[in-house]
């Protein structure tokens, strides 16, 4: 607030009354001005907002964006119960490169949201970053913050690892926290929980300068359904007693997949494969299970390194070679499903058969087939490892999840199945169904290839088929490849499927996935009226736009000119005209589209 002149003594009174009013003004003028304005592109406004200084969302505050961009050259901090909501909002900080500013949740709540809450939308994501992306912000939750991160894009956040490490990414300390469907690039680092239980799913966390998910503190979240690769050191680091679940993962290309110290660690139905150094590092007093997991393997280096560690694998698939173990154990567990069926072609399941299974021990267990002719979770061998000596390997060994199919002659046929040495006596067949995973493809145009690019999509062997399939034109179409190309014909909405089989030919309900593309037509037609005619008196000219041009297809031809001084329209691809009045007739043929774009012409007759 400005000063004034204080010489008007003898007028007090009035100057109480002037500066009581002034700072009225000015008190109502900095209410209204405590937050950037709402600039909703949807609802009349600009689309951008501005702001200079600290943004402060505190006590009494319940507020709502959509629709615009927020410029921020300040700190935003929420404290105090207040309440922000930014729905389909670029957020964009201007930070200093010396005096990086920040998002700082104290105690309120922030939600960071798509327009809808429908993650299958496209386009209507909120998005977090810096206006120089070598000049990051930060962004820290607190104990008794509320946070929301849905269906949006955190970038440019973190910079300098400080001690505690709060500033190298989105940094969570509260179990009030959601983080669904979010991509977390180019960032310093992606997500930092300190000692919470939160849940992070359906994320993919890529291209930061530093670690993907740092886990700290005796923190146990789960990580479900996320994408953690190319990240320039480790896709996830485990610290401090800290206790995590991944399921339904993807670690890959990262300089080291996942990092475990002091620390357990949960692994199911993951792959966690070409990392640049090694795929797993467990180098002090940590201990990982993984259960049905895939493990790449390197000719030049480990994929699993250990040291004073313990490791346990179920139906696991890695070459024991690639593990590099000092004062370590590792085991190993894999299980038969035994199914029981008639010879006959249906194939029949048969319940209540006696199966005898003998381990390489000699020792010989009875069971029974269920109703479904099934006996699961048969062990079939435990392999222990227990390995001291730096540098040391055990030998060679590639075990592999079975399921034995038993063909019965006879229902009191006596099923007597032996093995040694971990490789069954019968045939071996993989029952685990790939994933599917869709391609991130953008906006198509009409008549223009787009690529389809299934390589995401993974299994614990190998997938053997890619099949795209669509309607397009009233007719389904079929494409089969891990990456294919297509063109589409007509402007409208696609609902693309993905169906993928591995080698055995396995393919259930999660190998197959949907996702939209949107095509566009943006090309107008091109007319072609004929060439010029000349013609006698009382001549049928015919006039022929055949020549004419689109794209997709053209749905309009009208033809324009003057007779006997008045306009004269005809529609259609080819027309006829008599013309009884000599003269010369310009005659415009114009040409419109699907989408409405139009092209024209002129001959002269």
């Amino acid at each position: 607030m400005s000063s004034h002149p204080n010489h008007m003594k003898g007028r007090r009174t009035a100057l109480v009354a002037l500066l009581a009013m002034m700072a009225f003004v000015v008190m109502a003028t900095l209410v209204a001005a405590d937050h950037p304005t709402n600039e909703d592109a949807n609802n009349g406004g600009s689309g951008l907002s501005e702001w200079t200084g600290e943004w402060n969302v505190g006590a009494g505050d319940d507020l709502e964006y959509a629709n615009q961009t927020i410029s921020l050259d300040g700190t935003l901090i929420i404290n105090n119960g207040g309440r922000l909501v930014l729905r389909n909002v670029t957020l964009v900080f201007h930070g200093g490169e010396l005096e990086p500013q920040e998002i700082n949740v104290f105690n309120g709540e922030l939600v960071i949201t798509d327009l809808d809450d429908n993650p299958s939308t496209v386009a209507d994501g909120s998005t977090v970053m810096a206006d120089d992306p070598l000049v990051h912000y930060y962004f820290q939750v607190y104990e008794d913050a509320t946070i929301t991160v849905a269906n949006s894009h955190i970038m440019d956040c973190g910079r300098l690892f400080d001690v505690l490490g709060i500033q190298a990414g989105l940094y969570i300390n509260t179990i009030d926290a959601v983080i669904e469907g979010v991509e977390f690039s180019n960032n310093f680092g992606g997500i930092f929980i300190d000692g919470v239980a939160i849940t992070v799913s359906d994320c993919y966390i890529h291209d930061n300068d530093w670690i993907g998910i740092y886990v700290v503190n005796n923190a146990a979240p789960l990580i479900e359904d996320c994408h953690i690769e190319d990240n320039s050191r480790e896709g996830m680091v485990i610290k401090s007693q800290s206790d995590v679940e991944l399921r339904d993962s993807w670690v890959r290309g990262n300089m080291r997949g996942i990092l475990v110290d002091g620390a357990y660690l949960a692994i199911y139905d993951s792959s966690i494969s070409s990392n640049n150094e090694v795929d797993l590092d467990l180098p002090y007093f940590s201990q990982v299970e993984m259960f049905n997991c895939t493990i790449s393997v390197s000719p030049t280096q480990p994929s699993i390194r250990m040291e004073n560690s313990s490791l346990t694998s179920t139906h696991g698939n890695f070459d024991i070679s690639s593990l590099d173990m000092a004062d370590s154990v590792f085991l190993y567990r894999q299980f038969l499903t035994v199914s029981v069926k008639w010879t006959d072609s249906l194939s029949t399941p048969i319940a209540d058969v006696p199966v005898k299974v003998e381990d390489a021990e000699a020792r010989v267990t009875n069971y029974l087939t269920d109703e479904d002719g099934m006996v699961s979770d048969v062990p079939m061998e435990v392999v222990f490892y227990e390995m001291s000596g730096l540098g040391l390997k055990t030998t060679n060994y590639n075990p592999f999840h079975v399921t034995v199919i038993y063909l019965l002659l006879e229902k009191d046929d006596y099923v007597d199945m032996r093995y040694t040495n971990g490789l069954a006596s019968f045939q071996y067949v993989d029952t685990v169904d790939p994933t599917a995973v869709a391609p991130i493809v953008g906006d198509a145009d009409v008549g223009r290839p787009l690529v389809l690019d299934g390589s995401g999509s993974f299994d614990n062997v190998a997938i053997d088929d890619w099949n795209w399939s669509f309607d397009e034109l009233g007719e389904p179409v079929y494409l089969s490849g891990e990456v294919v190309n297509h063109s589409f014909k007509e402007a409208r909405e696609y609902t693309i499927t993905l169906r993928v089989t591995d080698t055995t030919g396995n393919s259930g309900l999660k190998s197959i996935t949907t996702f939209d593309v949107n095509v566009r037509d943006r090309t107008s037609p091109i007319a072609d009226a004929g060439p010029d005619q000349t013609v006698s008196q009382g001549t049928v000219v015919t006039l022929d736009g055949t020549n004419s041009t689109d794209n997709v297809g053209i749905v309009s031809y009208t033809w324009s000119f003057t007779y006997g001084g008045a306009p004269r329209s005809l529609t259609g691809m080819i027309v006829s005209w008599k013309f009884d009045i000599p003269g010369k007739y310009a005659v415009v043929l114009r040409v419109e589209d699907a989408a409405g774009f139009t092209g024209a012409d002129t001959m002269n007759v």
